[in-house]
C-alpha cells in the first residue's frame, strides 16, 4: 500500500496547490480600461474543475466577471475573427456565431440581437503596459455557447459546465461487443482503493477492456465477477492467485485466481456484508475498471407528509450527500454520495415548490471535487427567478432524502423575469376590492388588500435584479401591504382579472423619465465650524462648496429636476448624516462639491471626480464609474480645466451612499490662477454648466 500513500499525498498537495492558486488569483490588479486605471479582482476560471490558465488574468469588474476573447473562445473550441476596422469580434461554434463590438452594447447571435447590460459591454483593456485585449462577459459568451455559468461561494471562483459535465446527461459507458472476440486481456492489477470517502472500492487494472459477467451467488454475500478471455500478469506474481483482508462496512475480503485456461478466465470473489447493491464502471480507456457497492437511487416524486409538500429522493440505503449554492443563476446542488441511478442517466422534473420550480438529476463524472473513482449522484435544484438566499431543509427520512423550501413569503407569491418584462403575482386573494398606488418618490409601489382575504404574513424577499430591489409585506389593522420597492423609475399594469384568484402585475422600466421622476441629492462639502482647506488667498473652501451647490441646485430645479441640499446654510453637518439623507430619500444620484488644496505645491491643478466602486461596496449594486466619468468629461469640455481623471477614494459621503455617488474636487485652491477663477460666478456657472449637462448624459445611457 506504500504507493498509494505516496499517491494520496501528492494528491493533497496539488489540492492545496490549486487551493493557493486560487487564492493568488483573488487579488487586487490595475488594468487601463477606457482610458482609466481601474481596480479590479484577478479571478481563476474553473471549466469542467480545472482552472483554465491564459496570459492575460480573468477579472471581476463590478458584478461582472470579464475574460479573454480569444482564449476563452478557444478553449470551448470555438474559432475567433476579429474585424479592425469595426474593433467586431466574431465567435463560431458549431452552429453559432456571435459578433460583438467593442463598446457596444449590441450583440449578434446568428440573426438575433443581443442587449448587454451596462456592466457587460465588451472592453479593451490594458495590463501593465501590454498590448490591449479584447475582455468579454463570461455569462453571455459562454451561455450563448450553450454552456452554464455558476459561482462557486467558497473559492470565489466562477465556475463553468459544458455540456458534459455536472448538470448535463452522462452517458454511461456501453458494454459493446468487442470487434475482436478473441483478443486476449492481461489483468494486470486487482487492488483495493478509497474514493472521497471511507469506503473501500475494488480496482481492476487490464491492458484493454474486459468482458465480464456477475452474480451474487444464492445464499450467501458473495460477488463473484468472470472476465473472459483473460489472464493474470500481475507484477511481482505473474500468474498466481491472491486475496485481500479488510475491516470496512461494505465486504472483507477480496480473492482473485486464474479460474480456468480453456477458456481463459479470471475470477474475482468478494465477500460482502450483506447483499449489497453494486457498480462496475470502467475509465474511459477501459483499462481500469472499479467496482464500488452504492446506494441505489430508484425515484424522485412530490410527496405529502405530516402536511408539508417535499420532494422525496427514494434510496435503498441512508443517503450521504454534500451541498454547496451557485448563483447567476441560483441553484441548490445537492451530490449523494456513493450512489447510482437505478433507471437511465439523466432525468428532469418540472417540481413547483415554493420558490422551487424544478429539479433535474444526473450520474455524474466526478470532476476535480471528487475521486475519479467515486459515483456521485447529482440533484440541481432550480431556483425561480428573483430568489436570492434560498432556504432549503434536506433531511434524511428512512432511507429516503427529503428537500422542501423553508416557509417564506414565495409560497403566497411568485415573481418571474421574461426578458425585459418583470411578473409579480400575488397568489389566493379572496377579494377583488385591491388598490394598486405607485410612489416614485419613495420608489415604491404598494398593493393594499384586505387582510382577511390574503394567507401572506409579514416579512421580505430581496431579489436586487437591477429593477426591483424587495418586496415587503406590512400588516396593518385590516389591510395588508405590499410594497416592492425599485430601483429604476416603473411602468406597470395588471394583467389579471377581477375574478382571477390570483393578482397579476407585468412591471418594466419606464425609459420615459421625466426629470421630476428624479431626485438629486447636492451635498456641499464642510460647513459651520468645518471650513475645509484655506485659498492661497485665504479664501474658505465651505463658501465655494455652498456657492456652486447653491448654483448646481437652482440650475436642476430650472430643468424640473427635484432637489435636495444636504445643508442649506453655513452649518455642520457630521459625514455619515449627509449619505444617510441621500438613502433615506432614496436619490437617484448623489453629488458632493469640494474644492482641492495641495500644500507646498502652487503649480498643480485640475478637476478631480471619486467615486467608490460597488465591487467594494456591501451596498452599492450599481456600476459607479460611468456617473462620475460623465461628470468629469462634460466639466472638462464646458470650463477647458486641466483633467486629473476619475479616481477612486472610500470617502465616506460616496462610500456610504446607496445610489451612483460622486465626490468632485472642482479646482486647487493652492494654484493662484485656479483660485482665481474659482470664486467667480461666471466659472462656477461653466462648472455647473458641465455638471448638468454629465447628469444628463448619464441619465440617457443609464
Amino acid at each position: 500500500m506504500g504507493k498509494y500513500k505516496w499517491i494520496i499525498i501528492l494528491s493533497i498537495l496539488m489540492i492545496f496547490s490549486t487551493i493557493t492558486a486560487f487564492a493568488d488569483n483573488n487579488s487586487i490588479i490595475q488594468v487601463e480600461m477606457n482610458g482609466e486605471r481601474v481596480d479590479v479582482r484577478q479571478v481563476a476560471i474553473l471549466l469542467d474543475g480545472q482552472a483554465l490558465e491564459s496570459q492575460v488574468p480573468s477579472f471581476i469588474h463590478i458584478d461582472r466577471t470579464l475574460v479573454p476573447l480569444r482564449f476563452v473562445a478557444e478553449s470551448y473550441g470555438a474559432e475567433v475573427g476579429w474585424e479592425q476596422s469595426t474593433k467586431t469580434a466574431t465567435v463560431s461554434y458549431e452552429d453559432s456565431e456571435i459578433s460583438l463590438k467593442i463598446d457596444s452594447p449590441i450583440a449578434n447571435l446568428n440573426d438575433e440581437v443581443k442587449v448587454l447590460d451596462k456592466n457587460s459591454i465588451p472592453r479593451l483593456v490594458t495590463f501593465s503596459g501590454e498590448d490591449a485585449r479584447t475582455m468579454v462577459p463570461l455569462a453571455f459568451i459562454s451561455e450563448m455557447l450553450g454552456y452554464e455559468v455558476g459561482y462557486d461561494e467558497d473559492n470565489r471562483v466562477p465556475y463553468i459546465s459544458s455540456k458534459n459535465t455536472p448538470e448535463e446527461p452522462i452517458e454511461e459507458p456501453v458494454d459493446e461487443t468487442d470487434h475482436d472476440s478473441n483478443l486476449l486481456t492481461t489483468i494486470t492489477n486487482i487492488s483495493v482503493d478509497k474514493g472521497s470517502t471511507d469506503k473501500h472500492k475494488v480496482v481492476i487494472n487490464s491492458t484493454n477492456k474486459i468482458r465480464y459477467t456477475s452474480e451474487i451467488l444464492p445464499g450467501t454475500n458473495k460477488l463473484v465477477i468472470d472476465i473472459e478471455n483473460a489472464v493474470l500478469g500481475i507484477k511481482g506474481s505473474g500468474d498466481k492467485p491472491g486475496s485481500v483482508s479488510l475491516k470496512d462496512d461494505n465486504f472483507t475480503k477480496l480473492e482473485y485466481s486464474q479460474y480456468s485456461t480453456k477458456p481463459d478466465i479470471v475470477r474475482v470473489v468478494i465477500t460482502m456484508t450483506d447483499e449489497l447493491d453494486y457498480d462496475i464502471v470502467p475509465s474511459h480507456d477501459n483499462t481500469r475498471n472499479v467496482i464500488s457497492f452504492v446506494n441505489k437511487i430508484e425515484d424522485f416524486r412530490i410527496e405529502n407528509i405530516n402536511d408539508k409538500d417535499l420532494i422525496l429522493i427514494e434510496g435503498n440505503d441512508n443517503i450521504k450527500y454534500n451541498v454547496m449554492r451557485l448563483n447567476n443563476p441560483e441553484r441548490i446542488v445537492i451530490d449523494m454520495i456513493d450512489a447510482s441511478l437505478s433507471h437511465g442517466t439523466y432525468h428532469e422534473f418540472d417540481y413547483e415548490l415554493g420558490f422551487i420550480k424544478g429539479i433535474r438529476v444526473s450520474q455524474f463524472q466526478a470532476d476535480n471535487n471528487y475521486s475519479s473513482m467515486d459515483r456521485i449522484v447529482r440533484v440541481v435544484v432550480d431556483i425561480k427567478d428573483g430568489v436570492s438566499n434560498p432556504l432549503v431543509k434536506i433531511d434524511n427520512m428512512d432511507n429516503n432524502l427529503v428537500i422542501y423550501p423553508e416557509k417564506s413569503l414565495w409560497e403566497d407569491m411568485s415573481y418571474e423575469a421574461d426578458g425585459k418584462d418583470r411578473f409579480l403575482t400575488i397568489k389566493d386573494i379572496n377579494s377583488s376590492k385591491y388598490l394598486i398606488e405607485n410612489y416614485p418618490e419613495r420608489k415604491t409601489l404598494e398593493i393594499r388588500v384586505p387582510s382577511n382575504s390574503t394567507e401572506l404574513e409579514e416579512g421580505n424577499v430581496y431579489i436586487r435584479d437591477g429593477l426591483i430591489d424587495e418586496v415587503e409585506v406590512v400588516k396593518e389593522r385590516n389591510e395588508t401591504v405590499i410594497q416592492v420597492k425599485y430601483a429604476k423609475s416603473i411602468i406597470f399594469e395588471t394583467i389579471s382579472k377581477n375574478k382571477d384568484k390570483d393578482l397579476m402585475l407585468k412591471i418594466n422600466r419606464n425609459l420615459d423619465v421625466k426629470p421630476s421622476d428624479r431626485l438629486i441629492v447636492i451635498d456641499p462639502g464642510h460647513g459651520g465650524t468645518d471650513p475645509g482647506a484655506t485659498s492661497i488667498t485665504g479664501k474658505r473652501e465651505k463658501d465655494l462648496n455652498f456657492s456652486v451647490s447653491n448654483i448646481l441646485s437652482e440650475g436642476l430645479q430650472k430643468k424640473g429636476y427635484n432637489v435636495l441640499l444636504t445643508r442649506d446654510t453655513d452649518t455642520f453637518v457630521d459625514l455619515y448624516e449627509r449619505p444617510r439623507i441621500a438613502n433615506e430619500n432614496n436619490a437617484d444620484i448623489f453629488i458632493s462639491i469640494h474644492g482641492n488644496s495641495l500644500a507646498g505645491n502652487n503649480k498643480i491643478n485640475g478637476i478631480e471626480v471619486y467615486y467608490w466602486p460597488a465591487n467594494k461596496s456591501e451596498i452599492k449594486e450599481e456600476d459607479q464609474y460611468p456617473f462620475a466619468k460623465s461628470i468629469l468629461d462634460e466639466m472638462i469640455k464646458a470650463t477647458g480645466a486641466v483633467s486629473r481623471g476619475v479616481k477612486t477614494n472610500s470617502y465616506v459621503v460616496i462610500r456610504e451612499s446607496k445610489m451612483p455617488a460622486v465626490l468632485i474636487e472642482t479646482g486647487f485652491l493652492s494654484n493662484p490662477h485656479e483660485e482665481s477663477l474659482l470664486y467667480t460666478k461666471e466659472y462656477q456657472n461653466k462648472m455647473v454648466e458641465g455638471i448638468i449637462k454629465g447628469i444628463e448624459s448619464y441619465f440617457e445611457m443609464y
